[in-house]
């Protein structure tokens, strides 16, 4: 199915480097589609969040039937006149495991994982000891960052991240964790 999708749709980043500071959303929406994502805050900016994701080939396994999921986030930041302000390129490799007769990707995280994170002290640094690398992060409407792990079910198709289980933490420029949130609707 991969093989048939355009640059835009699977986020090539040859091709979502030609999106500039200045264009319009309507602009960025022509050559990339509807976004997974969009988030605005009244009278400030706004920020488009556009996912890409296939099962691959491991690239640490040794076994030949082992997969990972492949995640490319690009995401675009509009100032309040609709103009492109910045945009951010993220791609990511998650291993996907068998588990009875599913499929998941992603880390497991228990709803105490937000204990350990402390609002305007912990860093990003932080976060990268005590968790793997983020599925997703994106940039928030008006400044930092949104960093998402998520276990998700793969099957088909998968598209619906928020379905299952997920950390979602912002930081700000300056690296330094601003908010967190942690969700799960996953029956396991």
């Amino acid at each position: 199915m991969a093989a048939c999708s355009t640059p835009s749709e699977t986020l090539e980043p040859s091709f979502v480097q030609t999106i500039a500071t200045g264009q319009s959303r309507d602009e960025v929406r022509k050559l990339l589609g509807q976004p997974n994502w969009s988030r605005g805050l009244t009278g400030s900016g706004s920020a488009d969040t556009f996912l890409y994701t296939e099962l691959v080939n491991s690239s640490t396994s040794p076994f030949p039937s082992a997969r990972d999921l492949k995640a490319r986030a690009f995401s675009v930041r509009y100032d309040a006149s609709g103009r492109v302000q910045k945009t951010l390129f993220y791609e990511s490799r998650t291993p996907a495991t068998m588990y009875h007769s599913s499929c998941f990707a992603g880390p497991q995280i228990n709803d105490q994982a937000p204990s350990n994170i402390h609002i305007g002290v912990t860093t990003r640094e932080d976060l990268e000891r005590m968790f793997p690398k983020p599925l997703v992060i994106n940039l928030h409407p008006v400044q930092g960052l949104e960093l998402h792990w998520f276990q998700i079910a793969i099957g088909a198709s998968f598209t619906h991240f928020e379905d299952e289980q997920g950390l979602h933490i912002l930081v700000d420029d300056g690296g330094v964790v601003r908010d967190v949130a942690f969700h799960s609707t996953a029956e396991r």
